[in-house]
């Protein structure tokens, strides 16, 4: 039991997703929750299935509300932590969670014990396989030793949903609907709600042009991708004022005869911020076209991964809101931990999440 209890041990709890009612169907998403304290790894696999998973759908009746989740939490958890705690860790095999779109499965080693009849088992008798865990679980107010769990499962999903193999106890609980899988937003960023919700029909905001400056609508929105053609951009004009129509319209080659520019500094542009010359060549002082922002938090994508693994339905608006930058910094960051294989995104556009991939969890 030390082994399963240390902060660093080789056990492993998978969850898998599949895109059908089938294996065969191919897997979604695969989560590891391992290589730490068996209850930690436990408790996080719960959390996954019961917070993400466990999706709500709304409906109204003649006015009246009527919130329906894919499965019930508290039948769901009494089933998880019973075969965590009942599995037969000497075999080295630990507990798993399928899910499919119709079901989910637990599966945990060792079956019935020997000492316990299906009769005793669906009345709620207790004989936990491991006494000294089942003392800790106790202590650490997982499970309590009423025998209540297992007649609270039967009594909303029935005693079929138990199978009981040779070696192995199978536990299916049905879903209240069909999960949806939509491939379409599984490689393509710009079918994604959160990174792209308001601009799904504007090529200008393709992020396969989100590094070229001169298809970016804040610097170049109306001369057709040519800097040069701009007065505003054109770098021919950047170290002459008498060129730049904006800085000298009126004066004829004199920037501190104009009201414009000079409208407080007695003529001295290096006293005003928006002509100063120190700031004109230096691009890491202009917070739109800075590259590398070294105050931007979303250089770090354990803050980005943070805030999704605490919010996976949030949109992109609400990210950047969160971490004081624009929306379109954050969908570009997020564009990138999606092509990295970092997160992924699951659901259809309207109803969809986020979901960090295995062990890219944000540390605390």
């Amino acid at each position: 039991m030390a082994e399963l209890l240390a902060d660093s041990n080789g056990v492993s709890i998978k969850v898998v997703r599949f895109n059908g009612k089938e294996k065969a169907d191919g897997i979604a998403l695969r989560n590891e929750y391992g290589e730490k304290c068996l209850v930690v790894a436990m408790k996080q696999a719960f959390d996954y299935c019961a917070d993400v998973v466990n999706e709500t759908r709304t409906s109204f009746t003649k006015g009246i509300r009527n919130d329906k989740p894919l499965f019930d939490r508290d039948a769901f958890r009494e089933v998880w932590f019973n075969a965590c705690l009942h599995n037969n860790w000497a075999d080295g095999t630990p507990p798993a969670i399928y899910i499919f779109t119709d079901r989910m499965e637990i599966i945990s080693t060792g079956g019935l014990p020997a000492n316990l009849s299906e009769e005793d088992f669906f009345k709620g008798i207790s004989k936990p396989v491991n006494e000294e865990l089942a003392k800790l679980f106790i202590r650490l107010d997982l499970m309590e030793q009423t025998g209540y769990g297992i007649p609270l499962v039967t009594k909303r999903y029935g005693k079929a949903v138990f199978e009981f193999l040779d070696f192995f106890l199978r536990v299916t609980i049905p879903f209240e609907f069909e999960l949806e899988i939509d491939p379409i937003n599984e490689d393509d960023p710009t079918n994604d709600p959160i990174i792209d919700p308001i601009n799904e029909d504007d090529p200008t905001n393709d992020p396969i042009n989100e590094d070229d400056p001169i298809n970016d609508p804040i610097i170049d929105p109306i001369n057709g991708g040519d800097p040069t053609n701009d007065p505003i951009n054109d770098p021919i004009n950047e170290d002459d004022p008498i060129n730049d129509p904006i800085i000298d319209p009126i004066n004829e080659g004199d920037p501190t005869n104009d009201p414009i520019n000079d409208p407080i500094n007695g003529g001295d542009p290096t006293n005003d911020p928006i002509n100063d010359p120190i700031n004109e060549d230096d691009p890491t002082n202009d917070p739109i076209n800075d590259p590398i922002n070294e105050d931007d938090p979303t250089n770090d994508p354990i803050k980005i991964l943070s805030l999704i693994e605490s919010n996976p339905t949030a949109n992109y608006e609400e990210y950047a809101n969160h971490l004081g930058v624009s929306a379109a910094t954050i969908k570009r960051k997020i564009g990138e931990l999606k092509t990295s294989g970092r997160i992924v995104r699951i659901g259809a556009k309207k109803n969809g999440h986020w979901e960090i991939v295995g062990q890219n969890k944000a540390e605390n």
